[in-house]
């Protein structure tokens, strides 16, 4: 109730929209605690990277980071943290800052791919408007379209919400 489910994404009141993303962070942790009990290391640890880290990704992308997201998405990656942290074994911990640059940085640098989801929040929700709007604005931008040209001048001015929080 106060809301709905579009594409995978919450559109709705703010007290929907925050229930709904911590229902479903919580449905991509699930599977978490069981990772530690698989014999073979490597192929854990992929499924941590592609499998469950994703998730939280996807609503990074599609819900603009405001106080609903961004609380979550920081529980998300402890939790992914926290997970990483108990694959290494009993006693192990990632307190260490160079533990912890080596566990977000691209794998393409020689890290784990482990990018901490909160943190990219904004680019990533930008970087997905960018795209749907430019693909729009190919098809639909004219000059008697005042919706799609309030818009424009929005983002020119910088006064959309996502580029407020980005400030």
């Amino acid at each position: 109730e106060g809301g709905l489910r579009v594409l995978g994404s919450p559109v709705g009141t703010p007290t929907f929209c925050s229930s709904f993303i911590a229902d479903a962070l919580h449905a991509a942790l699930a599977p978490a605690p069981l990772l530690p009990k698989l014999a073979d290391t490597p192929a854990t640890f992929g499924m941590l990277l592609r499998c469950l880290h994703p998730r939280a990704s996807y609503l990074a992308r599609t819900y603009a980071p405001t106080e609903d997201l961004l609380p979550h998405l920081r529980t998300f990656d402890v939790s992914i943290r926290d997970t990483f942290s108990s694959l290494l074994g009993p006693g192990s911990s990632l307190s260490s800052p160079w533990l912890h640059r080596q566990l977000t940085l691209p794998i393409s640098q020689g890290g784990f791919g482990l990018v901490s989801i909160e943190s990219i929040a904004p680019l990533a929700f930008l970087g997905s408007w960018a795209a749907a709007f430019s693909l729009l604005a190919d098809r639909f931008l004219v000059e008697d379209r005042p919706f799609l040209l309030s818009s424009l001048t929005e983002i020119e001015e910088g006064s959309l919400l996502f580029q407020v929080h980005l400030r």
